[in-house]
């Protein structure tokens, strides 16, 4: 086969930050199909920087591939923005403030953990996949996006310039379309790439709301149906 993945670490290394016997164990397996020529090239999938690093030192076969989503509310952005830098205690703000700063700091460690992603990626020489990259960040794609801006003075499709962007960061988008359209707007992507500035406007602009719908500037906000009161019963 081409690749062989590890789907996560346990759950022990993900509480701890150190890989466990399991961990280990499931690893040597991977790395005793790789040295039979089972499988091309082995790597893991959600792992951590931390436990990817620890993986990377261990003897014999090499992780070759890390496998993470690659989302506009966490993985974009590279710092965070003014907004988002709230230090202390929790806010003791009432009501939709304290619950926008505390949205904002989730945002902000969200998008620190996937920089950390690329750039451990980047420092052991792995191969970093994105699946579903679409699908995961379909605001990003709609109209009113920057995405969706640098698309239209391309004259291509948002997901073609979502690919690209992808690869503007390092990133392999894994494809998992269906469509023959979307299979040939996907390789269509590989004929061009993002200048450096576009990546530039895109990163920037990424919307960094993983709990809210992100809309687009101007865009009203969705107001909640009324509920209907229940008439008085009647004996």
């Amino acid at each position: 086969m081409d690749a062989l993945l590890l789907r996560g670490p346990s759950e022990a290394a993900r509480r701890t930050g150190t890989l466990d016997d399991s961990d280990k164990a499931a690893w040597a397996a991977l790395q005793a199909a790789a040295a039979r020529g089972a499988a091309l090239l082995i790597g893991v999938c959600n792992f951590p920087p931390k436990l990817l690093g620890q993986l990377a030192a261990l003897d014999g076969p090499r992780l070759a591939v890390h496998q993470t989503r690659l989302r506009a509310d966490r993985a974009w952005r590279g710092a965070a923005s003014p907004s988002a830098r709230v230090g202390g205690a929790s806010p003791r703000v009432g009501g939709a403030t304290s619950r926008k700063l505390l949205g904002a700091r989730r945002g902000s460690e969200l998008a620190r953990r996937s920089a950390d992603d690329r750039a451990a990626a980047a420092a052991h020489g792995v191969l970093l996949q994105a699946p579903a990259l679409a699908s995961s960040n379909r605001p990003a794609l709609a109209r009113g996006s920057a995405l969706f801006g640098v698309a239209g003075a391309r004259g291509q499709s948002p997901e073609r310039t979502l690919f690209q962007f992808a690869a503007g960061l390092g990133v392999v988008p894994v494809v998992g379309a269906s469509s023959a359209l979307h299979v040939r707007d996907d390789l269509d992507a590989l004929e061009g790439r993002l200048s450096k500035a576009e990546v530039k406007r895109v990163l920037d602009a990424a919307p960094d709301k993983p709990r809210e719908a992100w809309r687009p500037p101007g865009a009203a906000k969705p107001q909640k149906p009324k509920r209907k009161r229940k008439r008085p019963r009647e004996d």
